[in-house]
């Protein structure tokens, strides 16, 4: 995995919890979450994930205008992904089936126009945010779960997860 993201420029590392041989698991992250969006992607993220114990590579793939942040929560290492939403063939996604986890984010209504409805529907004030994760292990080993996020003074709170779908 390491020379396939020596040989390509377009991943990111995304934090997974810290690395016990006291590497830097996500050297080229902006850092924490600070816009809504980010806050909500990431919290959405670590209440999926926290009582997961995965530990093998996960490709998180999002729009190309989602800088790469930090995502708490898998003890696995986390890529980033950015694209235009269509998926390109790159490497690691052609280790779908053999041990990479696929991680997605995407609105209830896929036909919105903006970037960023397509990934959330927010309510009127920007107060709430729902939103579906979905994590694909391979064909027919996925789940997706609907998730609704609420903003409680500066920060962002799951405040219900269900499964939205399984395959």
């Amino acid at each position: 995995m390491r020379e396939a993201l020596n040989r390509r420029g377009d991943f990111q590392t995304v934090r997974s919890n810290d690395d016990p041989n006291g590497l830097d698991p996500c050297p080229n992250t902006v850092g924490k979450p600070v816009t809504d969006l980010q806050k909500v992607l990431a919290a959405t993220y670590e209440a999926r994930y926290h009582f997961d114990d995965p530990d093998g590579p996960a490709l998180v793939s999002l729009p190309t205008e989602v800088k790469p942040f930090e995502l708490i929560g898998r003890t696995g290492p986390v890529l980033w992904e950015s694209g235009d939403g269509a998926r390109n063939f790159t490497e690691l996604q052609n280790c779908y089936e053999k041990g990479v986890t696929m991680i997605g984010f995407h609105a209830e209504n896929r036909d919105a126009k903006s970037w960023e409805d397509k990934l959330v529907t927010w309510n009127k004030n920007r107060t709430e945010a729902t939103l579906i994760i979905s994590t694909y292990y391979g064909g027919l080993n996925g789940t997706g779960y609907r998730a609704v996020v609420r903003k409680i003074g500066s920060d962002w709170v799951v405040v219900s997860m269900d499964m939205a779908y399984i395959s």
